[in-house]
């Protein structure tokens, strides 16, 4: 009995006050929505607990409650109780249903109370420890609907506490008014997610690919502005931790220091402050520590008051960040054109939403929601360009230094092949001087053996018994040594004929007397016999040329030949002649044969020679043409063979 009279008091006392009231009740019509309802509310703040019991909140009214200020239903941040009042009255013919969007996605502890039936009823009670589930509606934002009857009269009292925020923007929704309301949200959030995913994957899509660091802080900072929008929207705690209440409570803060880290990151290794700018470095890096210590701050103290500096906090930093762009822009780097543009986007999208947190009531909050959202996008677009334009620009370098590596390793060939040429004229001329070396050497070595012909022949003279002619043939033979060499020398100076043009057709007997009589005193002094077998053919050939050869091959036998004889002789084959010069010597291994025609190589370092007489040899049947060969066994003597063209019909002149 007690219960039921205090309850009728409560009654009688809200009859009394209802005629005081300032506010006038809004009129429901059906099928409508009401979406600037503030005028119709009235307010007060209070530390009174929201689960007081609205009789006691409604006796206030009149008294303490007033008209909202502003446009809005926004006191700012604000530790006290924000109470709404707001009657209402069906002015249809039958009973309604609406909805009271509340059109925030989370409340620290918010009540919903409806006078009805001549009693309160409590239509919403949701705190931060309640699930998502707990929720009167299946909706990312808070929601209740309520019923009134034909011509009824209600009231609506609200009371909520919020440890950021106090804005509130509430309407009330006709059941198809709120279904359109959902479908709408549903179709800016997927067109916002969409574009969010496919810039989130081209920034993935280029790390993979390229593997730079650079994608990788995109996609990064795209991240955490999609993860921090994600909640923003409500449906973080809809779809990924519905059960953890605490953490949606206080997740705003710590994601959107995460935004402002991400974004930092990404400023420096896009701009590279600290190579380009070590200055605007340690800005950035301060502020990345500033957020580190802002989340310290709400995790130890409070975070009320940490969201607000929190959003002034990322309105420095895109300032920061936009000013470090400019920097790079007007030092040369075009790349950072579309990363300044971008910035430009956020820094106005930050601040809008601080200026709408520090002075509540003049902008919505909703709006500043939106320019952040779309200014995320902006930005998002601008970096992926930047980065391309970035790409671009390394690529031009690139290409820029490939062509200069391309002209220096073309200098750097040319330079190499002057070098080759230079080396090579130096090694012909080394060659060359070798060669005068060596011929100066043969002519030295074949002109002694003519010498010392000469000497026995003047020795053996009337008064010596010696022959004329054998002196005489001694002397023609060291003129034509002489004006073979004066021929050479002439050659290098003028264009003189070869090797083949100076050959003709001559008897082989010749070259065969003119040796053995050259020879047969040397011979003699040794105790060796020298023999010639006569021959008949005639061959083509240097007739000087082929003495040389042949005294060259008769001086080296008999040098090495201890006792027996030397042989000369021809032998025939078709279409050849073969001068063959045998010894009964030693002979020589084939080792010693390939290493003896050799310039300066003796077969015995204690015999007076030089070492030249088979690399004469061996250089002259090159030159001329013919074909020579060593035969010889070791122990058995040496067969050396000079092979001739033999002399046709065709071969003479004529």
């Amino acid at each position: 009995m007690a219960a039921v009279a205090v309850r009728a008091m409560r009654v009688l006392l809200w009859l009394v006050l209802a005629g005081a009231l300032p506010a006038q009740a809004l009129e429901l019509q059906a099928d409508r929505h009401y979406r600037q309802v503030h005028g119709d509310f009235l307010f007060e703040l209070n530390t009174l607990p929201v689960d007081t019991h609205p009789a006691l909140v409604r006796e206030r009214v009149a008294a303490q409650f007033a008209p909202v200020p502003g446009q809005q239903l926004d006191f700012g941040f604000t530790a006290r109780t924000v109470w709404l009042f707001l009657p209402l009255s069906n002015h249809t013919r039958q009973a309604s249903t609406w909805v009271l969007a509340l059109n925030t996605r989370f409340m620290n502890d918010i009540a919903v109370y409806q006078w009805r039936s001549g009693q309160w009823q409590t239509l919403m009670r949701n705190s931060e420890n309640s699930d998502f589930g707990d929720r009167p509606l299946d909706y990312r934002h808070l929601a209740v609907d309520f019923d009134l009857d034909a011509g009824e009269d209600s009231e609506l009292l609200i009371g909520y506490t919020s440890r950021g925020t106090s804005y509130l923007p509430v309407s009330i929704e006709s059941e198809q008014s709120f279904a359109d309301m959902r479908e709408l949200a549903v179709a800016r959030s997927a067109g916002f997610y969409t574009a969010a995913a496919l810039m989130f994957l081209y920034g993935l899509f280029q790390w993979l690919l390229l593997g730079n660091r650079i994608h990788l802080h995109y996609i990064l900072y795209l991240g955490a502005a999609v993860l921090y929008v994600f909640h923003m929207d409500g449906l973080s705690f809809q779809y990924l931790w519905p059960q953890l209440p605490g953490w949606n409570a206080f997740a705003a803060l710590p994601l959107g220091l995460l935004i402002n880290v991400a974004a930092a990151s990404f400023s420096r290794h896009f701009l590279q402050t600290w190579r380009t700018a070590p200055r605007f470095d340690r800005v950035i890096v301060a502020i990345m520590w500033a957020c580190a210590l802002a989340l310290l701050w709400g995790v130890l103290v409070e975070d009320q008051q940490v969201k607000r500096v929190g959003f002034w906090l990322s309105s420095i930093g895109a300032a920061v960040y936009l000013a470090a762009g400019v920097n790079a822009l007007l030092g040369g780097q075009r790349f950072a054109r579309f990363y300044v543009a971008g910035w430009i986007g956020i820094c106005s999208a930050a601040v809008v939403s601080s200026l709408v947190h520090s002075f509540p009531g003049v902008l919505p909050v909703a709006l500043a929601f939106e320019v952040t959202k779309a200014g995320i996008l902006f930005d998002a677009l601008m970096f992926g360009m930047a980065m391309a334009d970035q790409a671009a620009e390394v690529r031009r370098q690139r290409d820029a230094a490939l062509e200069r590596e391309m002209r220096s390793l073309a200098e750097q060939a040319r330079t190499r092949n002057a070098l080759q040429a230079a080396q090579a004229g130096r090694n012909d001329a080394l060659r060359l001087a070798r060669e005068k070396s060596l011929q100066l050497a043969g002519a030295s070595h074949d002109i002694r053996q003519p010498l010392a012909a000469l000497k026995v022949a003047l020795a053996q003279m009337p008064g010596s018994g010696g022959s004329p002619g054998d002196a005489l043939e001694s002397v023609a033979y060291l003129d034509a040594l002489v004006s073979g060499y004066l021929d050479n020398a002439r050659a290098e100076h003028a264009a003189a004929p070869s090797a083949r043009e100076l050959q003709e057709p001559f008897p082989v007997q010749l070259v065969l007397d003119a040796v053995t009589r050259m020879f047969s005193a040397e011979a003699g002094d040794k105790g060796l016999r020298l023999r010639c077998r006569p021959s008949s053919a005639q061959v083509v050939g240097d007739p000087l040329a082929t003495v040389r050869i042949v005294s060259n091959l008769v001086k080296n036998a008999i040098a090495h030949t201890g006792s027996g004889g030397v042989l000369i002789g021809c032998r025939r084959s078709p279409g050849h002649c073969t001068i063959c010069v045998a010894d009964s010597g030693g002979g020589m291994d084939p080792a010693q044969r390939e290493r003896l025609q050799r310039a300066f190589e003796q077969g015995d370092e204690s015999r007076e020679g030089h070492g030249l007489g088979l690399h004469i040899v061996n250089s002259l049947c090159r030159r001329e043409g013919y074909d020579f060969t060593l035969d010889s066994v070791a122990g058995a003597g040496v067969i050396a063979r000079v092979r001739l063209e033999l002399a046709t019909g065709r071969n003479f002149p004529g």
